[in-house]
């Protein structure tokens, strides 16, 4: 039996519980995208929830992708990291469509576009919870599309790299 294939067996031995501990790491994500939106969850039935969610998960989770992409098994597969190249270039269109709509819903200044008020506030409350949603919307989309795009920059590196290599094991046969 050849060191490859041992190798290859272990993996994915392994790799149900690098799943497994990939769903753990959405629960810290969720909490913390749960804690940013707080403020708009208590005053409005937020109309842009999943939108806003959305760049939050995807931030917390390409950093800890970008920080952590040697250590998680999955991304030892060339398919898997093609389709994630897909998936965030895909998920890029989709936040820049999403944060535009947002933000222009923002700079019209009325709360009710963003859903129905759970109780009156006033007029200075209502423009603070507006300033502090174009800030939330901005920074969250904006580091998610950051961040996805380092990811793709770490994706390609990948693949160059392994590339490189197996070029190199080529030549000297």
């Amino acid at each position: 039996m050849s060191t490859s294939s041992v190798s290859a067996e272990v993996l994915w031995k392994k790799l149900p519980w690098a799943i497994l501990l990939e769903a753990f790491w959405l629960i810290p994500a969720a909490f913390f995208s749960w804690l940013a939106m707080r403020p708009i969850l208590q005053a409005l039935e937020f109309s842009y929830l999943w939108s806003v969610l959305l760049f939050l998960m995807v931030s917390f989770t390409a950093l800890r992708h970008l920080v952590f992409f040697k250590a998680l098994l999955f991304y030892r597969y060339k398919w898997v990291k093609f389709g994630v190249f897909l998936l965030n270039m895909h998920l890029m269109v989709l936040i820049v469509h999403q944060q535009e709509e947002i933000l222009q819903m923002v700079d019209l200044f009325d709360i009710n576009n963003f859903g129905k008020l759970r109780s009156s506030i006033g007029i200075g409350k209502q423009g603070e919870l507006m300033r502090y949603l174009g800030q939330l919307v901005t920074a969250s989309a904006t580091g998610a599309l950051i961040l996805l795009l380092l990811m793709e920059f770490r994706l390609i590196f990948s693949y160059w790299k392994v590339s490189r290599h197996r070029f190199s094991d080529m030549m000297q046969e």
